[in-house]
């Protein structure tokens, strides 16, 4: 052990850590700083101005990076440390990893550097084998402890979310109530304004709007997120996917994972002990709203977030009829706006094709007979949900499969033989269901009149894009092809330029397709 004179001559550096800051169980890195103070003044050695600071667990099991500690021990190894030893308040504000702390130990052994714990109130001389192997016994012990803890943790958490007990943060616009005698939680409630924010931004994403959109009403209104910052895109449609406006307890046992992200044989979910904020009229959670925006937020071809260079109509949706490359948008030799293909196969004028496809569109959405096949709210589509019944049957029996051959009960040999014949089928009845949903973000859009075409010219391009990419794929008007210029160097009719391709391989021509949704031909 070093003496009190050998002590008294070193300059220390702290590494100050607490798992929860102010918590009233732990000391704080202010007061584990005091402590240390005192500690240089009875002891004689002088502390270093600039200590390394940590908010966060040095467990194992902690799923935040310790930023501060990693610099502490990329400082010791390059030699920017500039002390003679380090100072902690315990052995396991340093590391319950024993990983990491014999890796620290080695650092300032192989540097001649000392440890001084203030709890012990000794200073560990790791240039003597009994020292080291102390603080190392003392890091299985933290580790052992931090283990068990961790273990009670994800038992109470589970029998908790059993119950339907609340746990964690709070969701945006909820609040927590309190026994004004005793301080003890008593529920948790909604924001009354928050939580009406929340439910018009359900409503608004269930009737196509972006949340592009919301997120500018909400910048506008001066909403704020828990940082006290103006809320992004992204973090509207974390809101949008919390369960708990419904009433759900939602629970991955052992796992930081959101719902939606995780095995659905992973997670548990129960009903919460608070009433839900998305409600119908008899108080029950709305259900269906809620799921039918996670259909939303969950199709891939959904715009979600800002558009970025993505300002013009056909730009990436439209195709090179030559090399069947995108067109995208591009600025001609006398200044005019194109849309050219990447390779230089075709280039045609900007504005003609925007007219052409915007008729097209217009025409499109205003058929009764389009109408009347589209899914809405009251009674769908039939076609549609049998597609998704025979989709929801052809999953279950493929999960089925896999289940029976982890139970084995079915051969690895005769899973292997069955399962590409299951997948096509999988994959065939998602193209259906895919063809025949239409995107909610549409509805609106789709009441037939004379309004269609200043309906779709208010939306923003988002919306105005997505509406494209709807009407002109595969299983609609076909996928919108431009072709080379029949006399080059010569301005044409934009019919002779565009065609519309089908998976079939059959080509419509821009005429058919325009007496199909009935506009005539320029």
């Amino acid at each position: 052990m070093a003496t009190k004179r050998q002590v008294a001559s070193l300059d220390l550096r702290a590494y100050l850590r607490v798992s929860k800051d102010a918590s009233g169980e732990e000391r704080s890195p202010n007061e584990q700083w005091s402590d240390l103070q005192a500690d240089s003044e009875a002891e004689g050695f002088t502390l270093h101005a600039s200590p390394y600071r940590d908010i966060g667990s040095a467990s194992r099991y902690a799923g935040k990076a310790r930023t501060n500690f990693d610099r502490m021990v990329r400082d010791l190894e390059s030699g920017e440390f500039e002390a003679d030893g380090l100072a902690l308040w315990e052995p396991s504000r340093g590391s319950r990893k024993v990983s990491e702390w014999a890796r620290l130990i080695e650092t300032l052994a192989e540097r001649k550097l000392g440890v001084w714990v203030h709890t012990d109130g000794r200073l560990y001389d790791l240039s003597r084998a009994r020292d080291r192997k102390d603080l190392q016994d003392a890091a299985v012990d933290a580790e052992y402890e931090s283990g068990k803890t961790s273990e009670r943790q994800v038992r109470s958490q589970a029998a908790r979310a059993a119950r339907g007990g609340a746990a964690g943060r709070l969701s945006f616009a909820q609040v927590s109530e309190y026994d004004p005698k005793s301080g003890k939680l008593v529920r948790r409630s909604w924001d009354e304004e928050k939580g009406q924010l929340v439910i018009d931004a359900f409503r608004a994403v269930d009737k196509g709007k972006s949340l592009f959109s919301i997120e500018k009403k909400w910048l506008a209104e001066g909403v704020l997120n828990g940082r006290g910052k103006p809320f992004t895109g992204n973090q509207i449609r974390e809101v949008l996917r919390n369960r708990t406006y419904i009433g759900d307890r939602v629970h991955v046992p052992g796992q930081i994972i959101r719902w939606y992200r995780a095995n659905p044989e992973d997670v548990m979910i129960t009903k919460g002990d608070w009433e839900p904020l998305l409600k119908l009229e008899n108080g029950d959670a709305d259900r269906d709203l809620f799921f039918r925006v996670q259909d939303i937020l969950s199709r891939a071809e959904r715009v979600t977030t800002r558009p970025g260079g993505a300002r013009h109509l056909m730009s990436m949706t439209a195709k090179c009829a030559v090399c069947t490359g995108p067109i995208a948008a591009g600025c001609g030799k006398r200044g005019s706006s194109t849309y050219r293909c990447g390779k230089g196969c075709v280039s045609v004028q900007k504005a003609l094709v925007d007219e052409f496809a915007t008729d097209l569109i217009v025409g499109f959405l205003s058929r009764e007979d389009e109408y009347a096949s589209l899914e809405h709210g009251d009674g769908g589509n039939v076609e549609l949900h049998e597609a998704q019944k025979k989709l929801a049957d052809i999953d279950a029996h493929y999960q089925s499969m896999k289940s029976l051959t982890r139970q084995r009960k079915m051969s690895p040999e005769a899973f292997a033989e069955m399962e590409p014949g299951v997948l096509a089928d999988l994959a065939t009845a998602q193209q259906r269901v895919d063809m025949l949903r239409t995107p909610l973000e549409l509805r609106e859009f789709f009441a037939p009149g004379d309004d269609v075409r200043e309906r779709f010219e208010e939306c923003d391009i988002a919306a105005q894009r997505q509406i494209v990419a709807y009407v002109f794929s595969p299983g609609r008007l076909g996928e919108f092809r431009i072709k080379k210029s029949p006399t080059p160097g010569h301005i044409v009719p934009i019919e002779q330029r565009v065609e519309f391709f089908r998976p079939a391989g059959a080509e419509v021509e821009p005429g058919e397709a325009a007496n199909l949704v009935g506009v005539a031909e320029s």
